[in-house]
């Protein structure tokens, strides 16, 4: 479930960039990856961290603190 939710997430906040190219591309390579990913976070004891940042980064992006959403992805 935290894998499909994950997966959404990315795409729809790349889809905002308005490049379908990218969109493609970048969900193709998640898909190839994205076991991977899940073993090195839950090992890390960072799956529940990993999410709240998620959680931060889209309460930035709705209360329209752009720049901080920004330093939130970098």
């Amino acid at each position: 479930k935290y894998l499909e939710a994950d997966h959404r997430f990315h795409l729809e906040l790349l889809a905002l960039a308005g490049n379908h190219r990218l969109v493609e591309v970048v969900a193709d390579l998640r898909k190839r990856s994205r076991l991977f990913g899940l073993g090195s976070l839950d090992e890390a004891g960072r799956l529940v961290a990993s999410a709240q940042e998620h959680v931060d980064l889209l309460d930035l992006m709705v209360a329209g603190r752009g720049r901080e959403a920004e330093g939130c992805m970098r």
